[in-house]
């Protein structure tokens, strides 16, 4: 005969029962608790690259994920991002690789090896090689010394344009700062090589000698450089990766010549100071002979001269028209008194030293009709309201020449990424198809800029009829 428990002992019994009941059913449902939902954006899912805890949402995005949000993420080394998570990124891009960029193809196959490799025990861990990223830009400015506010007006004038090229819906461009103290040589090269094994594309160089080494090591690296500060083309021909932003002296003759309407039957003398670089009258003289004109005389003449006696007297014996000058203003002034005095009627043009802003109010009168073009780029009204937009807030003087330059190195580069490039050599073909003209030099009319020729009419300057 079976014995009945005590009502007290089966509460005792069927209370610990439910609780082992309980803690069995606990793992099951941890297991079928819900995964963490997916990022919806390339920006989420690089926050969630960088943890090391459950890769499922991870991965889920980037099974689904474009190739510029892969290469977003990818942007980071294997010390920043978790190590599976690099391993899911890049087996995903490299599915949607397109066969014809092998090297893009070969890079990442590289650092899936190195990501997903078995450390051997005592074997030193292997790193893989750096990634210079397209969606990191450096600028390579100077942090002391003299020229403080060129380089903020520079940077300004860079971050705003490049934002202005903006593509919705893409990931940004990280554009970081990278010092060059007093933009030395030394400095500038260190600089160079911090900045260069992170970003596709580097720009910088204020001071001759700085820009001169950047652009050495953009030749030795390879790595695109925007020297946005040098007109100098033979420091950017070091590198067939250096672009300059320019305007370059064929630009201004073909903008003088055309306003001053020159033609067949002229007969065309330049006069230029020693002091001053040869290359914008000769291309004056080449546009001239392109369009019908004859160069009788090319002269030059040292600087400081206030006796212009002689180049008077040789202007009329050749019949000459039209008059090319090229010098200080000081020295202006006295060819014209020159010219007045010997009664030689011409047509004068040339360069800054026409300005009647720089002469003296005696003078202005004798520059009444000449034709002068500035030395550097203006805004388009189309493109200043935007641009002076853009700089409102960020303390730079948008009078100075840098911010406009910056403005126009920032969308060259803006365009040339916005392209889908990767790789530092993407990056250099991207800038050629989109940016760049003869020489290694920005087209930079294609972005909002112009080059102002201008008429002296009762003492002032205003525009001159195209």
């Amino acid at each position: 005969m079976t014995r009945a428990l005590p009502t007290r002992s089966l509460c005792i019994v069927l209370t610990a029962a439910a609780a082992l009941l309980a803690c069995a059913a606990m793992p099951a449902a941890a297991k079928h608790r819900p995964a963490a939902p997916a990022p919806a954006t390339a920006v989420a899912a690089d926050s969630l690259a960088v943890r090391k805890g459950d890769v499922t949402a991870f991965r889920t995005w980037a099974r689904g994920a474009t190739l510029d949000e892969l290469m977003y993420v990818l942007r980071r080394s294997q010390f920043e991002i978790a190590a599976p998570n690099l391993a899911a990124a890049l087996e995903a891009a490299l599915v949607r690789v397109p066969a014809d960029r092998a090297a893009l193809r070969a890079t990442l196959a590289a650092r899936l090896a190195v990501a997903t490799a078995k450390p051997k025990r005592g074997a030193p861990r292997t790193e893989e090689s750096p990634m210079p990223s397209a969606f990191r830009v450096a600028l390579l400015l100077p942090d002391s010394g003299v020229r403080l506010d060129e380089a903020a007006a520079l940077e300004a004038g860079f971050r705003a344009g490049l934002a202005s090229r903006a593509v919705a819906g893409r990931p940004p461009i990280e554009v970081s700062r990278v010092p060059t103290g007093s933009d030395g040589p030394g400095s500038a090269a260190l600089a160079f090589q911090s900045a260069a094994w992170r970003a596709a594309l580097l720009c910088g160089g204020l001071e001759r000698d700085a820009a001169m080494v950047m652009a050495a090591s953009s030749f030795a690296h390879d790595t695109p450089l925007l020297l946005p500060a040098i007109d100098d083309a033979a420091i950017a021909g070091i590198s067939g990766r250096a672009f300059t932003v320019g305007p370059r002296p064929d630009v201004r003759a073909r903008e003088l010549v055309r306003a001053a309407g020159i033609g067949a039957g002229d007969r065309v003398a330049t006069l230029v100071s020693t002091a001053i670089d040869s290359a914008f009258a000769a291309a004056f003289a080449y546009e001239c002979r392109s369009r019908g004109a004859t160069v009788v005389l090319r002269l030059a003449y040292a600087p400081g001269n206030l006796a212009f006696a002689p180049e008077s007297r040789t202007l009329l014996r050749e019949h000459a028209n039209v008059l090319f000058w090229d010098g200080d203003a000081n020295e202006a002034a006295a060819l014209l008194r020159q010219l007045t005095r010997d009664r030689v009627s011409l047509r004068l043009c040339g360069g800054e030293g026409l300005d009647p802003s720089r002469h003296h109010r005696e003078t202005r009168v004798l520059l009444e009709g000449v034709r002068w073009v500035q030395a550097d780029w203006a805004l388009a009204d189309s493109s200043r309201a935007a641009w002076q937009g853009a700089l409102a807030g960020s303390g730079a003087d948008p009078t100075q020449p840098l911010a406009i330059r910056g403005w126009i190195a920032g969308r060259a580069a803006g365009a040339a990424l916005s392209a889908g490039a990767y790789t530092p050599d993407e990056v250099s073909a991207a800038m050629v198809r989109a940016a760049v003209g003869p020489y290694g030099t920005l087209d930079a009319q294609r972005f909002g800029a112009v080059l102002p020729v201008s008429i002296v009419r009762e003492g002032r300057s205003e525009p001159a009829p195209r």
